[in-house]
């Protein structure tokens, strides 16, 4: 087995990850990170079960072997504390997680002792930041209604993407806590570190185990962009990446262009366009009154008012 301790950041998806994973995680007093956006992650093949994990949701066929193999290789990292983030580990989102236990399970496998980081996020604007992610930006003919699985009659239903109804947060909490121990699980909202930063890295670092930390400045990662905006960038990839266009000219012009025609692009949508509406107002209240009790029973486990961040 291993003496050290591991910590594990399973997202979810667009619950500021990979602001963690670039500004915060790195930056702790003797924690060894590493996973996405790690620089450890391309030196270090400890890992690699958890990676098995990520592809495929199931174990490698020598999994014993591979575990051993694992164990030995964490002696050689010299802190004591190993932090691995990696929002996938959460399951697929356009699925709602719905493959989540499996990985879980397995993940409890390889790291019975492990603690567990759980950042959630408000289901309306969650399927919203998905949506715009997993579908709009990879130009995806698939309207919102058969994406969240809206029926004329607006109650929500069985879909072949994400359905809904699946995004009981409390329920994912609860398998964790279950399956790793109350105390060796933290949960926390999105929504306070939009609000109350400062108050969200505490939380963290007192779980971790380490001195508090701060980042100097909160930037954005992963930005919303305007529709407009989205069009342009799928539309310019799909040039740059024409097998066609590899050395030539005009690939070398789109790349120092690029990034001022979409900060210009991105500037006009802001000042002249209005914001789009990608779920309604009244299909995101129905989506909150779907998980009402949910997230009061998620807000009593966490012993957080999560009525002030609007979730109930």
């Amino acid at each position: 087995m291993y003496q050290k301790q591991i910590i594990i950041h399973v997202g979810a998806h667009k619950t500021a990850s990979t602001y963690l994973q670039k500004r915060f995680f790195p930056e702790l007093k003797d924690i060894y990170f590493t996973g996405n956006h790690s620089a450890n992650i391309k030196n270090n093949c400890c890992f690699y079960p958890l990676d098995q994990l990520i592809r495929s949701g199931e174990p490698l066929f020598n999994w014993q072997e591979t575990k051993n193999n694992l164990y030995q290789n964490l002696y050689t990292i010299e802190e004591e504390t190993i932090l691995y983030s990696q929002e996938r580990l959460m399951g697929r989102n356009i699925i709602a997680y719905n493959n989540n236990p499996i990985i879980t399970n397995l993940l409890a496998d390889i790291f019975p002792d492990a603690k567990i980081i759980f950042v959630f996020r408000k289901q309306d604007d969650w399927v919203e930041s998905v949506y715009i992610e997993e579908i709009l930006k990879r130009n995806v003919n698939l309207k919102i209604e058969y994406f969240i699985g809206i029926k004329k009659n607006n109650i929500f239903a069985r879909t072949d993407f994400l359905d809904v109804r699946h995004l009981c947060w409390d329920k994912f909490l609860l398998n964790y806590r279950q399956i790793f121990g109350d105390d060796n699980v933290l949960a926390l909202p999105y929504e306070m570190f939009k609000l109350k930063p400062d108050v969200f890295f505490d939380y963290l670092t007192s779980f971790i185990g380490t001195d508090s930390f701060y980042p100097e400045k909160q930037v954005i990662e992963n930005k919303s962009h305007s529709l407009l905006t989205i069009k342009y960038q799928y539309y310019i990839r799909k040039i740059k990446d024409n097998k066609q266009l590899k050395e030539s000219k005009l690939k070398q012009h789109l790349k120092l262009i690029d990034k001022s025609i979409n900060h210009s692009i991105e500037n006009i949508s802001n000042k002249f366009g209005k914001k789009p509406e990608i779920i309604s107002p009244k299909h995101k209240q129905q989506i909150l009154s779907l998980h009402k009790e949910s997230n009061k029973k998620l807000s009593e486990i966490i012993d957080i008012d999560l009525s002030q961040y609007n979730y109930y």
